[in-house]
């Protein structure tokens, strides 16, 4: 496979799935050996993965609100959802809760409404439950009379194919997660364009509740998903990104965060705790401060922190 041009990961990916199913045949008595496990996988190696800055997070979320669906990928960079998951969000999925943000002294007279509050303060939970993916075509051309296309997805008899929607992964990727207060806005926001493309759609308008739907209310394809993402990251002129690099951003703020493991692998939605290694990237801001609270640790006492004008120049460390 590789010889033949191939990434050593597809290569991988394709060792392994013969070798389960013919621990299987080994289980079920077919065979007494498997071969498979004689055979070597070829070494992948890691691929570097290198969160997006906090500079470039602001710039996608201003950017976010010029393109449609933008609010899709600030869901992906503040809560970490995978593609499927964001894609098979309804909005039955999403509560989102309003409280009067007005000053005591100055209250906007709305008491009753808070949503109408021009300073209301919002907030919500979302709840992961489905995925959508993609299933690729299957010829229905037969031996005798190929079309001649390459693909499945090309053949005029075609099967097999397109959007599927089911479950989550996993139990775990089953989950509650809380809504900040500018997500809840981001959305609210998106709710209110949907409603002008569903009333201009008119009667070609498909009702299915997607959060994140079509100019006629259809759930998203990947593919179509995918490019808007690349048309985002020329728009807010940051640097070309993969999609689930938004996921490992998401995690990697929760650790600089100091948010406890176990919360974490919550919202993440991991049933493994080693996953969060591969998600959690120190960067080059957290060693920074790393290193600034060691050296007020070890260098400083109590009293010279409170009153670090007399140790020194500003920036520069003097040993007690």
């Amino acid at each position: 496979m590789i010889a033949g041009g191939l990434k050593p990961s597809t290569a991988h990916l394709a060792h392994r799935t013969v070798r389960v199913a013919l621990n299987e045949a080994v289980r079920r008595r077919h065979i007494v050996e498997n071969p498979a496990r004689i055979a070597k996988a070829p070494r992948v190696e890691e691929e570097e993965i290198i969160p997006l800055s906090r500079e470039d997070a602001k710039r996608l979320i201003r950017a976010s609100g010029e393109i449609r669906n933008g609010a899709r990928f600030v869901v992906a960079l503040s809560l970490g959802l995978r593609r499927g998951d964001a894609l098979g969000l309804k909005w039955e999925d999403i509560s989102l809760t309003w409280k009067h943000g007005c000053a005591k002294g100055a209250s906007c007279r709305r008491t009753l409404l808070s949503s109408e509050c021009p300073a209301r303060r919002g907030s919500g939970t979302m709840r992961v439950r489905r995925s959508i993916g993609q299933r690729n075509w299957q010829h229905g051309c037969s031996m005798d009379k190929p079309c001649g296309h390459e693909f499945g997805a090309f053949c005029p008899s075609r099967w097999g194919g397109g959007l599927v929607v089911g479950e989550v992964k996993s139990r775990a990727g089953r989950r509650t997660i809380g809504i900040p207060h500018p997500l809840a806005e981001a959305l609210d926001a998106h709710r209110a364009g949907q409603t002008e493309e569903r009333e201009a759609a008119g009667n070609l308008w498909e009702e299915g509740d997607w959060v994140f739907a079509t100019a006629i209310g259809r759930p998203t394809h990947p593919t179509p998903d995918h490019r808007a993402w690349k048309a985002l990251l020329r728009l807010a002129e940051v640097r070309d990104a993969r999609l689930h690099d938004l996921r490992h951003t998401a995690a990697t703020v929760l650790l600089e965060l100091k948010v406890p493991l176990p919360a974490v692998m919550e919202l993440m939605g991991w049933s493994n705790a080693a996953i969060a290694k591969r998600y959690m990237h120190v960067t080059s801001e957290l060693t920074a401060a790393i290193a600034d609270q060691v050296g007020n640790h070890v260098w400083y006492t109590d009293d010279e922190r409170e009153d670090d004008d007399e140790d020194g120049p500003e920036g520069v460390l003097v040993p007690a």
